[in-house]
Parts: structure tokens; sequence; C-alpha cells
């Protein structure tokens, strides 16, 4: 801060008695307004540098949950819906070649044997993709596709670091009917999110190709056309057949 000589409007240094370039003595009354002048600018400056911090604080605060909530393969506990016992599996097997040959009226599936049953007999063990309960009134299908593979060089052997990016439609079942009157079961859309983080309604119809070649593969659809009834009850997928076939004695 300095103060400024009334005569030939020099700047002389806080404390300055007489102006150093005319000499005249300066005015020191309104001094302490001007140091209250300043000592206000200065706070005002401070407050909007401090809000400003904050602001880009929060801005990045939002831009790393965006990232992790896109990033974060399928979400809590998802990565353990890809892991099988032997004693899943053989359940899964077994449930599967009832399935196949409908030789009862209804399964119950838990998430994981209904997993092991998709990504080993439906899609050929790809592993990307997976089904889950939600509120036992919804099923979430989660896919996920690799958006960036990195080409490492190891010591023993060379390998691909994959990035991948998962996409997650929850759905209600509902059925309707054919032309034929047959009743074919089918899923409303309730919901779409990639990670963690929701998809506005308005990108759906893009992005819902990317589920194209699972609901519209052969094996789907065969199994679809033999469903009669899909429940969901304490976290399991019931499913009941149209047409079940009698077991032979």
């Amino acid at each position: 801060m300095f103060i400024k000589c009334k005569n030939c409007n020099a700047e002389n240094p806080l404390g300055a008695i007489f102006c150093r370039s005319c000499g005249i003595k300066l005015d020191l009354e309104g001094l302490d307004k001007d140091i209250e002048n300043f000592r206000a600018q200065a706070n005002k400056k401070n407050k909007f540098n401090s809000i400003l911090r904050l602001i880009l604080i929060l801005v990045f605060i939002f831009i790393l949950y965006l990232l992790y909530s896109i990033i974060n393969p399928f979400g809590k506990g998802a990565n353990d819906s890809l892991t099988f016992s032997n004693e899943v599996k053989q359940e899964a097997i077994s449930k599967y070649n009832i399935i196949h040959q409908r030789s009862r009226k209804t399964v119950s599936l838990s998430s994981k044997e209904a997993n092991y049953i998709i990504n080993r007999y439906l899609f050929k063990k790809s592993n990307n993709i997976f089904v889950d309960t939600v509120l036992d009134k919804y099923i979430s299908v989660t896919i996920r596709e690799d958006v960036i593979k990195e080409y490492v060089t190891g010591k023993k052997s060379d390998k691909y670091l994959k990035w991948k990016l998962s996409i997650t439609a929850v759905c209600e079942p509902y059925y309707i009917k054919t032309k034929s009157g047959k009743s074919l079961i089918s899923f409303k859309l309730i919901k779409l999110k990639t990670g963690d983080l929701f998809i506005p309604s308005y990108f759906h119809k893009y992005i819902l190709n990317k589920f194209k070649p699972y609901y519209s593969s052969r094996k789907v659809k065969k199994l679809a056309s033999t469903i009669k009834k899909l429940t969901i009850k304490d976290g399991k997928i019931i499913l009941s057949f149209k047409n079940p076939r009698r077991t032979r004695r």
C-alpha cells in the first residue's frame, strides 16, 4: 500500500511523513480510511479465492467420482458373481439339464447358478455377461466389453492388459400375447447405467443395441419360448415351463 502525495501525485511507502518526490508534508488524515478500504478489498479478494478453490476441489472430486463410476467394472460384489465353486457348478449343470429336457414344471436358480449356465452354455464362456436379482422384482443384466487393450511385454510372457466398460440394464419381466395367442416372456427396461453411473433415458436407444447380440441369439430365443412364467423370490429366479416333458420311469 502507498500514500499518494496530493501535490505531485507521487506514491510514497506507508509510514512516510514527507513526499520523497516534492518534499511536501503528506496528508495523513485520510490514511486510516484508505487502510480500511484496502483491508476490505483484500478480505473480499481472499473470500473470492477461497470460494473459487472450494469450487475447483468439488469439481475435481466430482470428476473422480464419474471416472470411478464408469471404470468400476461391475459394482459392489459383482466380481464375486463370476467366480463359481464346484458345488455351484455341479448344481448349475444339473439344473441346466432339467431346463434343457424340461423334465420338471419349475426350476429355481440362484444368481451364481444362472450366471454359470449363461456363460458356459448360452454364450460360449464369454464371461462378459451376468445377471442378478433386484428387490425380488427386477432382473439386472450386465454386459462388459473391452475399451482399451494395452500390450505388455514381460520377462516370462507377452500379454494384454484390458480395461472393460460395463453396462447394466435393470428390467422387469412381463408377458405379451403373440398373433397366434401364445404368451411370450419379455422385459421392460426400468433403468440403464454404466458402472454405478445412471444413463439418461435419451441415450437408452443407442446403448441398448449392445444387448442385441445377447437377447436375439438363437439359444436365448429358444429358451424364452419354453418359459411360461418367470418370477423372483428370495433372490432366486424361478422358471416355469409351458409344456414340461414327462420323464420315463
